[in-house]
């Protein structure tokens, strides 16, 4: 009976190690999905609006599922002139130096009539 009841107990507390780290996993997951989606809609809103972004830095800030996330948008040229690189860092805080949750490689092209 008391060997049942350790091995009963010995399940117990890995079956709720296993359902802490799911939580843990599932949480995890969930925010870099926002802040990916961030940085998707940081690259389509440039992109739908055929803007021509001057090389360098630019910062702003979107809610998105109940909280801010804070993105920087680096403007690159690259080897064809009518095409831009932008690399995309989204952040739980708004200091660059905070490691991103997601980041994201999109590219703007110059617009011709």
């Amino acid at each position: 009976m008391l060997v049942a009841l350790a091995v009963l107990a010995i399940a117990m507390g890995a079956t709720m190690k296993a359902a802490s780290v799911f939580a843990q996993n599932a949480a995890h997951m969930r925010e870099r999905t926002l802040a990916h989606w961030v940085a998707m809609n940081q690259a389509a809103e440039h992109q739908a609006r055929r803007e021509w972004l001057a090389p360098g830095r630019y910062n702003g800030k979107e809610e998105m599922g109940g909280r801010v996330w804070y993105w920087t948008i680096e403007v690159s040229g690259t080897p064809i002139n009518a095409i831009r690189r932008m690399d995309i860092a989204v952040r739980r805080v708004e200091d660059r130096k905070a490691t991103p949750v997601a980041t994201l490689e999109a590219y703007l092209a110059r617009r011709t009539s």
